[in-house]
């Protein structure tokens, strides 16, 4: 029976030499995701695209799986700090305008670098998916506060079940997406008719 995959870093880069090291192993390491999925990135390649020897990236991850929780976990960062730009823009907007908000960011994020999220998600479910709950936990919590900024318009019963289902129903969506047909997430029709249906959740009126 095979072992679990190791996915703890091995250790911590602290001066800036080591930093460097590890960052452009990591975006190596991505690149490689994107252009030839998981089952093409070996840690050899990796290696050689960072411009590293094989023996200094396994000074800091025991292997591939490791490599690809790092740029997971990098990829999970960079998705929460485009949600929470766009729910400082639309505080203080109109409901209609605060979802559509939230629905572009949503895609926003998952469509800044498609083709990573894409080969993330058909590997999060063997290597764990922690660090895309942690951003779904975030972004509910953020829902969560946006519903109660416009209560008096809520016709929903239980705000933080709806926060909740907002984020997974929006998410599962454009995974969908991804994964299907990414065009779909630049189509207005689908931008158009994701608000329509979160409004009429959330108002029983439409967003446009």
């Amino acid at each position: 029976m095979a072992g679990k995959p190791q996915t703890q870093a091995r250790k911590r880069p602290l001066q800036a030499r080591s930093r460097a090291t590890v960052t452009a192993i990591i975006e190596a390491t991505a690149r490689i995701l994107r252009e030839r999925g998981y089952a093409g990135t070996s840690t050899n390649r990796i290696a050689k695209v960072a411009g590293v020897s094989v023996g200094s990236l396994y000074q800091y991850f025991p292997g591939k799986d490791a490599l690809v929780l790092a740029v997971a976990d990098r990829h999970a960062q960079e998705m929460m700090a485009l949600l929470q730009e766009s729910a400082l823009a639309s505080a203080g907007r109109p409901l209609p305008q605060t979802v559509r908000a939230f629905v572009r960011a949503m895609v926003a994020a998952h469509d800044e670098d498609g083709q990573l999220h894409r080969a993330l998600i058909a590997q999060m479910m063997h290597l764990g998916i922690e660090q895309f709950l942690e951003v779904q936990r975030n972004a509910t919590a953020m829902v969560r506060l946006w519903l109660e900024a416009h209560a008096d318009q809520l016709v929903v019963h239980d705000r933080d079940m709806a926060a909740w289902l907002l984020v997974t129903t929006v998410e599962t969506v454009i995974h969908a997406a991804l994964i299907e047909d990414p065009q779909r997430l630049h189509s207005q029709a689908f931008e158009d008719e994701l608000v329509d249906m979160i409004a009429r959740y959330l108002t029983g009126a439409d967003g446009r």
